[in-house]
Protein backbone atom coordinates (compact mmCIF):
# COMPACT_ATOMS: atom_id res chain seq x y z
CA UNK A 1 0.00 0.00 0.00
CA UNK A 2 1.23 4.04 -1.17
CA UNK A 3 0.37 5.98 1.39
CA UNK A 4 1.25 10.06 1.34
CA UNK A 5 2.21 11.39 4.40
CA UNK A 6 0.52 12.99 7.10
CA UNK A 7 -2.56 9.89 7.03
CA UNK A 8 -5.21 9.00 9.42
CA UNK A 9 -5.47 5.80 11.04
CA UNK A 10 -8.77 5.49 9.31
CA UNK A 11 -7.15 6.57 5.46
CA UNK A 12 -5.07 3.43 6.65
CA UNK A 13 -7.54 1.32 7.46
CA UNK A 14 -9.30 2.15 4.48
CA UNK A 15 -6.63 0.87 1.90
CA UNK A 16 -5.84 -2.02 3.98
CA UNK A 17 -9.68 -3.30 3.19
CA UNK A 18 -9.60 -1.50 -0.63
CA UNK A 19 -6.06 -2.97 -1.13
CA UNK A 20 -4.98 -6.25 0.81
CA UNK A 21 -8.39 -7.38 2.45
CA UNK A 22 -10.35 -7.53 -0.62
CA UNK A 23 -8.05 -9.73 -2.30
CA UNK A 24 -7.21 -11.49 0.72
CA UNK A 25 -9.53 -11.64 3.68
CA UNK A 26 -8.08 -10.79 7.06
CA UNK A 27 -4.57 -12.40 7.94
CA UNK A 28 -4.07 -14.31 11.15
CA UNK A 29 -1.16 -11.50 12.23
CA UNK A 30 0.10 -8.52 11.26
CA UNK A 31 3.47 -7.29 12.59
CA UNK A 32 4.29 -3.86 12.49
CA UNK A 33 6.53 -0.85 13.91
CA UNK A 34 5.63 1.40 15.96
CA UNK A 35 3.57 3.77 14.05
CA UNK A 36 1.19 5.52 16.71
CA UNK A 37 -1.42 4.45 13.63
CA UNK A 38 -1.18 0.82 14.87
CA UNK A 39 -1.25 1.75 18.15
CA UNK A 40 -4.51 3.65 17.98
CA UNK A 41 -7.73 2.28 19.84
CA UNK A 42 -9.80 2.30 16.35
CA UNK A 43 -7.00 0.43 14.91
CA UNK A 44 -6.86 -2.71 17.57
CA UNK A 45 -10.50 -2.81 17.80
CA UNK A 46 -10.64 -2.95 13.60
CA UNK A 47 -8.56 -6.01 13.84
CA UNK A 48 -9.10 -7.93 17.47
CA UNK A 49 -13.04 -8.03 16.03
CA UNK A 50 -11.59 -10.38 12.97
CA UNK A 51 -9.50 -11.92 14.89
CA UNK A 52 -6.20 -10.86 13.82
CA UNK A 53 -3.44 -10.62 16.64
CA UNK A 54 -1.25 -7.46 16.58
CA UNK A 55 2.45 -7.68 16.77
CA UNK A 56 4.81 -4.98 17.39
CA UNK A 57 8.27 -5.45 16.69
CA UNK A 58 10.50 -3.81 19.43
CA UNK A 59 13.32 -1.36 18.83
CA UNK A 60 15.53 -4.05 19.01
CA UNK A 61 14.31 -7.29 17.81
CA UNK A 62 17.19 -7.66 14.85
CA UNK A 63 15.00 -10.12 12.93
CA UNK A 64 12.25 -8.55 12.66
CA UNK A 65 14.11 -5.43 11.93
CA UNK A 66 16.66 -7.10 9.62
CA UNK A 67 13.23 -8.30 8.07
CA UNK A 68 11.72 -5.50 6.99
CA UNK A 69 15.17 -3.24 5.92
CA UNK A 70 15.74 -6.32 3.47
CA UNK A 71 12.47 -5.67 1.58
CA UNK A 72 12.96 -1.92 2.04
CA UNK A 73 16.87 -2.58 0.75
CA UNK A 74 15.07 -4.60 -2.41
CA UNK A 75 12.35 -1.93 -2.99
CA UNK A 76 14.70 1.24 -2.63
CA UNK A 77 17.02 -0.75 -5.51
CA UNK A 78 14.06 -1.17 -7.81
CA UNK A 79 12.90 2.35 -7.21
CA UNK A 80 15.65 4.07 -7.04
CA UNK A 81 15.41 5.45 -11.10
CA UNK A 82 12.13 6.62 -10.92
CA UNK A 83 11.67 8.49 -7.58
CA UNK A 84 9.37 10.96 -9.29
CA UNK A 85 7.29 8.18 -10.93
CA UNK A 86 6.52 6.17 -7.67
CA UNK A 87 3.00 5.52 -8.50
CA UNK A 88 3.83 4.40 -11.57
CA UNK A 89 6.45 1.36 -10.73
CA UNK A 90 5.29 0.76 -7.20
CA UNK A 91 2.88 -2.25 -8.83
CA UNK A 92 5.74 -3.76 -10.95
CA UNK A 93 7.89 -3.26 -7.65
CA UNK A 94 5.84 -5.34 -5.55
CA UNK A 95 5.24 -8.17 -8.16
CA UNK A 96 8.95 -7.96 -8.89
CA UNK A 97 9.90 -8.75 -4.92
CA UNK A 98 6.70 -10.97 -4.65
CA UNK A 99 7.47 -13.61 -7.50
CA UNK A 100 11.54 -13.20 -6.95
CA UNK A 101 13.17 -16.27 -5.21
CA UNK A 102 13.82 -15.62 -1.41
CA UNK A 103 16.45 -17.74 0.39
CA UNK A 104 15.00 -17.48 3.87
CA UNK A 105 11.41 -19.39 2.62
CA UNK A 106 12.94 -21.01 -0.30
CA UNK A 107 10.65 -20.24 -2.68
CA UNK A 108 8.95 -16.73 -3.79
CA UNK A 109 5.99 -15.06 -1.85
CA UNK A 110 4.03 -15.72 -4.81
CA UNK A 111 4.39 -19.64 -3.59
CA UNK A 112 4.12 -19.42 -0.50
CA UNK A 113 -0.06 -17.39 -1.20
CA UNK A 114 -1.08 -19.33 -3.91
CA UNK A 115 0.78 -22.91 -3.63
CA UNK A 116 2.22 -22.33 -6.69
CA UNK A 117 4.68 -20.62 -8.73
CA UNK A 118 4.51 -17.55 -11.05
CA UNK A 119 3.06 -18.47 -14.12
CA UNK A 120 3.68 -14.73 -15.60
CA UNK A 121 6.25 -13.51 -16.69
CA UNK A 122 7.27 -9.57 -17.99
CA UNK A 123 9.42 -9.09 -20.87
CA UNK A 124 8.76 -5.50 -21.59
CA UNK A 125 8.80 -2.03 -19.66
CA UNK A 126 6.14 0.31 -19.79
CA UNK A 127 5.78 2.69 -22.60
CA UNK A 128 7.78 0.67 -24.65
Amino acid sequence: MSLKHPYTTTEVAQSFLDNVFKLHGFPNSITSDRDPTFFSQFWKDLMSFQGVQLQLSSAYHSQINGQFEVVNKCLETFLRDAPHELSRWLPLAKWWYNTNHHTTIKCSPYEVMFGQPTLIYLFYLLGE
